[in-house]
């Protein structure tokens, strides 16, 4: 991806579905997508695929009764949900990503229900929250130096909101 000085804004116009929503860039550099491929009573499947790539960037895999199952990213092997976000307080979670930093999910519970993600010196790496007031869509901005790490940001995203909603 060409660096042109801006971020990534992701416009996700479906918030409030966990399993199937589309992440597209207001500048149209790349589009993200959250897509279920298996649901039954026993697990749930989500993968995340960037527009361009037939394989996906990460699979989830839920278990019965939306219980965190496991995770596999970039063709990794799959780890457990609870050992690839490792719980800080109530509200944050903590990953190592591919690029060997650990970054830190952090939710504030308030009418905006904003997430922030940040690095080990406490810079903002990404953050998720309402387009606005009036709007139905929420927006993901990983700051540029962050963009190789969009599948990853995603994905541990998903997971958080999935933690949050289904209060695990």
């Amino acid at each position: 991806m060409s660096a042109f000085g801006l971020p990534l804004y992701l416009i996700d116009k479906t918030p409030n579905n966990l399993t199937d929503s589309e992440f597209t860039d207001m500048y149209e550099r790349v589009r993200m997508r959250v897509h279920c491929t298996l649901r039954n009573a026993d697990r749930t499947v989500v993968m995340v695929y960037k527009s361009g790539v037939m394989a996906p960037l990460a699979c989830l895999e839920y278990g019965a009764g939306n219980a965190l199952g496991t995770i596999q990213v970039n063709g990794k092997a799959a780890v457990p949900m609870n050992d690839y976000l490792i719980r800080v307080t109530k509200g944050s979670r903590k990953f190592v990503a591919s690029d060997g930093q650990t970054y830190t999910w952090k939710y504030t519970p308030d009418a905006e229900e904003v997430w922030q993600c940040l690095n080990p010196r406490s810079y903002s790496v990404a953050t998720y929250g309402s387009s606005g007031a009036s709007s139905n869509s929420h927006n993901l901005t990983i700051e540029e130096g962050w963009i190789h790490l969009t599948a990853e940001l995603l994905a541990s995203l998903v997971i958080m909101r999935h933690i949050v909603k289904y209060n695990l």
